[in-house]
């Protein structure tokens, strides 16, 4: 589907999608937009967008960013960063931060 979209855009048509998966819409994405609460964040490039304060500020969560190994493009990684206590997804264990 994404390429199908890549291609039509390529074509000159626009193209909106919502995709929650940020490292995927780096991929693909000319242009995104980030936003908080309903209301627009951050627009630009991924590059421009998906940083680490954007990311941290929307989703109230520490993340790291890096470049993907070989196309380049930012790729976004959760974090148990400095944000203090974090549980795991089953609830069963509780770990400090880093």
């Amino acid at each position: 589907m994404l390429a199908l979209c890549r291609r039509l855009a390529d074509e000159g048509a626009a193209v909106r999608a919502v995709l929650h998966d940020l490292s995927l819409a780096a991929a693909w994405a000319d242009r995104v937009g980030a936003m908080r609460n309903g209301r627009l964040r951050a627009i630009g490039t991924p590059r421009e967008v998906l940083t680490p304060e954007v990311v941290q500020d929307v989703f109230e969560h520490p993340v790291v960013v890096v470049d993907h190994p070989t196309e380049g493009w930012p790729v976004v990684l959760a974090s148990a960063g400095t944000f203090g206590k974090h549980t795991d997804p089953a609830g069963t264990r509780e770990r400090t931060a880093r």
